[in-house]
C-alpha cells in the first residue's frame, strides 16, 4: 500500500499531466482554427495531408498518455473537462460563425456577378438596337439617360460622343432628360464607339462567366477543406472524452 507522501506525490504528478493535456488540447484546437482561417482566406496550400496526419498522431499520443492515470484525482479531471468543454463551445461558435459568414460572402459575390452580367446584357441589347437603327436612318435621338446606360459616365468616350451630337432639348431641372441628336457617317465617332462598345461588353460578359466559374470552384474547395477540419475537431472530441 502506498504511503501518504507517495500518494500525494503521485496525485501531484497526475495533476501536472492533466495540465499538460489541457495545454495540448488548446494548442491543437488553435492549430485547427488557424487552418480554418487559412482556408477562409484562400490559402489552401497550408492544408496538407502531412499536417493533418501529424495532428492525428498528436491526438493518438495524447489519448494514450491520458489513459495511463485517468483513475487518479477524478474530481480534478472533471473540473478540467468542464473548462475544456467551455473552451470547445467557444471555439465551435467561432468556427460556426466563420462558416456562416463565408457562405454569405459566396452568395453575395455570386449575386453581384449575376447583376453585373444582367446589366451588361441589357446594355448590349440597347447597343444592338441602335446599331440596327443605323441601317435605316442617318440620325438618331437619345436622352442623356440612354447615353449614360450605354457608356460609362466618367470615360472619355461619353464626353467625345456628347461633343459630336447636337443638344436639341435641355431640361434645366433634370439633366438626364436632355436630348441629343446624332448624324451618322461611316466613320462617325458615335458609330465607331458603339462598335467598340459591343466588343468591350462581350469581353466583360465573358469575364463575368469566368469569375462565376472560379467562385464555384473555390466554393467546392472550401467546402471540402471545411469538412476535413470539422472531422478533425470531431476526432479530437472523441479522443478526449474516451
Amino acid at each position: 500500500m502506498l504511503r501518504k507522501a507517495e500518494l500525494e506525490d503521485l496525485v501531484k504528478r497526475r495533476r501536472d499531466v492533466q495540465d499538460l493535456d489541457l495545454e495540448w488540447f488548446v494548442r491543437v484546437k488553435g492549430e485547427v482554427l488557424t487552418l480554418l482561417m487559412d482556408v477562409k482566406s484562400g490559402n489552401l496550400e497550408s492544408l496538407t495531408q502531412e499536417r493533418i496526419d501529424k495532428l492525428h498522431k498528436d491526438i493518438e499520443m495524447a489519448k494514450l498518455k491520458t489513459e495511463l492515470g485517468l483513475d487518479f484525482d477524478l474530481a480534478k479531471y472533471n473540473i478540467c473537462y468542464a473548462e475544456v468543454e467551455k473552451y470547445d463551445l467557444t471555439i465551435s461558435r467561432i468556427i460556426t460563425a466563420h462558416i456562416i459568414a463565408s457562405s454569405k460572402e459566396f452568395k453575395d459575390l455570386t449575386k453581384k456577378i449575376e447583376l453585373t452580367k444582367e446589366l451588361l446584357e441589357n446594355r448590349n441589347r440597347l447597343n444592338k438596337t441602335i446599331q440596327d437603327y443605323f441601317t435605316k436612318t442617318k440620325t438618331i435621338k437619345l436622352t442623356r439617360t440612354e447615353l449614360n446606360t450605354l457608356f460609362d459616365r466618367d470615360t472619355n468616350d461619353l464626353k467625345l460622343i456628347l461633343s459630336s451630337g447636337r443638344l436639341i432639348y435641355e431640361d434645366r431641372n433634370d439633366p438626364t432628360k436632355d436630348e441629343y441628336e446624332f448624324t451618322f457617317s461611316k466613320n462617325s465617332s458615335f458609330r465607331l464607339s458603339t462598335q467598340d462598345l459591343e466588343r468591350q461588353i462581350q469581353t466583360q460578359i465573358q469575364e463575368c462567366d469566368d469569375i462565376s466559374k472560379h467562385i464555384e470552384q473555390s466554393k467546392t474547395q472550401w467546402k471540402t477543406a471545411t469538412t476535413k477540419l470539422i472531422s478533425l475537431l470531431d476526432t479530437i472530441e472523441n479522443k478526449i472524452q474516451v
